[in-house]
């Protein structure tokens, strides 16, 4: 595993966050990763479209489980 050198970081469009992904399907502030020991955990921060991982919508996840996430359109 890739160590990310924080224990929160902010995914999101806006300039201000750690990770930007200037898609217009990711909102703002987007999520987040937060460190928990070893682990990483993706949160959603109530996005309008949305975060799935392996295609499942997820409010919080294990992310050191999980293959991919991604933000969703309706």
């Amino acid at each position: 595993m890739r160590e990310l050198g924080r224990d929160i970081l902010t995914i999101g469009r806006s300039p201000l966050n750690q990770i930007v992904i200037d898609h217009p399907t990711v909102s703002t502030q987007h999520a987040v990763l937060l460190r928990a020991g070893a682990s990483y955990w993706l949160k959603d921060l109530d996005s309008r479209n949305g975060t799935r991982i392996n295609g499942d919508f997820v409010t919080d996840a294990d992310a050191d489980q999980s293959s991919s996430a991604e933000s969703s359109a309706p």
